[in-house]
């Protein structure tokens, strides 16, 4: 089976999707879910600390439980990618590019408009490190890499849009 690596915003999407509380995208959220039947997903190391604060966020109500059962089930059936020296590598090829192309910016209150996530440019380091793609329906974080990085990524592309793979 081939090998993904699945970004947590798309965790969010699916885990919403299955406890019924997707109030939008959902055709969106099939089209993935479709698209990762007969895939084997694997999780970045920065996907699975988000995914453990997520976890002590919920709330002790049923909706929370539901997310947390949504979590923990991916949790379970996907396996991690961890930090390696290869991967800090990547990471610092990401940081330097995004650096000079003003791409990759830490979100704080100094800098609301972010173009990308730190977490973002380590889960794509992951997928770099082991050469696989990535799915995730934050195009716009990751798709400067495609060109300047060579990562591939599988992402929606829009409305009425089918995935694409860059």
């Amino acid at each position: 089976m081939p090998l993904v690596v699945v970004d947590t915003n798309l965790v969010s999407l699916l885990v919403k999707l299955r406890s019924g509380q997707l109030r939008k995208d959902e055709e969106r959220a099939h089209r993935y879910e479709a698209y990762l039947q007969g895939q084997d997903m694997i999780r970045a190391f920065p996907t699975e600390a988000e995914l453990l604060v997520w976890l002590k966020r919920l709330p002790a109500d049923e909706l929370g439980e539901k997310y947390a059962q949504g979590i923990r089930e991916f949790l379970d059936q996907t396996g991690l990618i961890d930090g390696t020296d290869l991967v800090a590598q990547h990471w610092a090829r990401i940081v330097s590019a995004g650096e000079k192309m003003a791409r990759v910016h830490v979100r704080d209150r100094n800098n609301p408009k972010r173009e990308a996530q730190l977490n973002d440019t380590w889960i794509a380091a992951c997928a770099l490190a082991h050469g696989l793609p990535l799915v995730s329906d934050n195009r716009k974080d990751f798709e400067w890499m495609v060109e300047a990085l060579g990562l591939e990524l599988v992402s929606y592309a829009g409305a009425g849009q089918t995935l694409t793979s860059q």
